[in-house]
């Protein structure tokens, strides 16, 4: 049997993904679709390590948020270091170390925050942000060609890649529709959710895991 049989078919279309994308140009839409559906694959694979939670005396909520902002912090850095991945190995391998030097360095910048370990009966003090506070990452203020760049690409959609995703039984709730009516319309959230007819909490979920996906595309698109 040969080596390529032997290989787990999930590491194998990642690893693909991965060389397929390092051998694009930077900034090419080739590069970016390649990356785009890495992401997508990798998030969707199951295959994404979590940090031990009793190595980090945390109540869940901040655990989870710490754990977003190195997910993504690690997504964005494989996609603008895609050429200094090692295509002997799974790709998969690479992203959880990233992943592992992330959440540590994210729970060092908390606890030099100076909060540091939780006592369990003070752990209800810790909530997650409001639906508001998580509208998530915003174009860049100081460049607006940056903006309607990135506003021209949502609109434009290539491959459908901002609409395929909707929430479960309202096709109109794409990325592409609440990215546009937060970002550049300014709606808040209940006044989109009572257009829609759909929970705000449902609505952002929503937002913000697809935020995540595409996020390192947008910081590679943008080159940021």
């Amino acid at each position: 049997m040969s080596e390529a049989k032997d290989k787990d078919p999930i590491d194998e279309q990642l690893n693909q993904l991965a060389r397929e994308a390092g051998g694009h140009p930077p900034r090419s839409y080739e590069r970016r679709k390649a990356l785009n559906r890495l992401v997508e694959k990798i998030l969707a694979s199951g295959r994404l390590g979590h940090p031990q939670r009793s190595s980090f005396p945390l109540p869940s909520a901040i655990y989870e948020d710490l754990y977003d902002e190195a997910l993504s912090a690690t997504l964005m850095e494989m996609c603008q270091k895609i050429e200094q991945y090692d295509r002997t190995k799974d790709v998969m391998a690479w992203c959880n170390f990233l992943l592992t030097k992330r959440f540590i360095d994210a729970w060092t910048k908390y606890q030099r925050g100076g909060v540091g370990s939780v006592p369990q009966e003070k752990a209800s003090l810790f909530i997650r942000p409001s639906f508001e506070d998580l509208d998530g990452w915003q174009p860049p203020q100081k460049n607006i060609s940056q903006s309607e760049q990135l506003k021209q690409l949502i609109e434009e959609n290539p491959d459908n890649m901002f609409g395929k995703e909707y929430v479960r039984g309202q096709p109109q709730a794409t990325f592409q529709f609440l990215a546009m009516a937060k970002i550049w319309q300014d709606r808040k959230w209940k006044e989109i959710s009572s257009e829609l007819n759909v929970p705000s909490s449902s609505l952002c979920e929503f937002y913000k895991k697809q935020l995540h996906k595409f996020k390192p595309f947008f910081k590679e698109y943008l080159q940021v």
